[in-house]
């Protein structure tokens, strides 16, 4: 209750200063995913749905079930290879510490830091970084989504208010936008809320496989050490995000959906 996790022999510290320490890097691989995520899903998703039984529509479902059958680990291994190795597009790690040395980390998540810092070759270093993880942790949750928007647009555009809005002469794209798509996105939005727990979740093993120092990395270290403080302080940690989000995702739907009313 007092926030006093215990030691972590595999940080050398506090668990609480090692969750500061660590978190940083993975709340910002998991903010990339999401927002690769979010782009990819919606986009795909919305054109599932709107050109049903199209190439587009099988093109997408593909994907998804791609996405969801693939284990991220073995996603992160076929991306090191073809765009390190083969390609030597992206790097490994974080970032280059020679750029980052010169720089501030108020916050410790280092594309916002070097925005802070007015520093475009620190900020192309950390984004270079945080791509291949953050793709591979978007494309699993992307495939998420995209599955459940496809399925809400198809179920949505047969309702009652889409046909009277087509019989009053309102443009097909209007229609998707306003009555089809809107009222799809409000279910969709518990999935992609949940898929931020899932991030945190998966970036263990993707950590590990990019060499990216974040709560992964250092959980991944505590299981083999049997440092059951920081395990423990990761479970509660990951809890709490994962109750907030949820509150979050409730609140927002009242905002979305005027139908909904939250309760005293």
């Amino acid at each position: 209750m007092q926030g006093d996790f215990g030691w972590s022999p595999s940080a050398g510290t506090a668990v609480t200063d090692a969750i500061a320490t660590f978190a940083p890097a993975t709340i910002e691989l998991a903010v990339a995913g999401l927002l690769i995520a979010l782009v990819v899903s919606l986009t795909l998703g919305t054109l599932a749905g709107k050109y049903q039984d199209t190439w587009i529509d099988h093109v997408s479902r593909a994907l998804a079930v791609g996405g969801l059958s693939t284990p991220q680990f073995w996603s992160a291994l076929i991306f090191v290879w073809l765009f390190f190795v083969q390609l030597g597009w992206f790097p490994l790690g974080r970032a280059t510490q020679s750029v980052f040395l010169t720089i501030d980390h108020p916050t410790g998540m280092y594309t916002v830091d070097s925005i802070l810092a007015l520093n475009l070759e620190a900020f192309i270093d950390a984004v270079k970084h945080i791509a291949m993880p953050a793709m591979v942790l978007g494309y699993t949750n992307a495939a998420l989504i995209m599955r459940h928007l496809r399925g809400e647009m198809v179920e949505k555009k047969n309702k009652d208010y889409v046909t009277a809005a087509r019989a009053r002469g309102v443009n097909n794209d209007t229609v998707y936008k306003r009555h089809v798509r809107r009222n799809s996105l409000i279910p969709t939005l518990t999935i992609a809320g949940l898929s931020f727990a899932f991030l945190l979740r998966g970036a263990i093993l993707v950590e590990i496989v990019f060499n990216y120092p974040g709560l992964g990395t250092w959980i991944a270290a505590a299981a083999t050490s049997n440092d059951f403080a920081a395990l423990m302080g990761f479970i509660i940690i990951t809890a709490i995000a994962v109750i907030s989000v949820n509150l979050i995702v409730d609140i927002l739907y009242a905002y979305l959906d005027p139908r909904i009313e939250l309760g005293e």
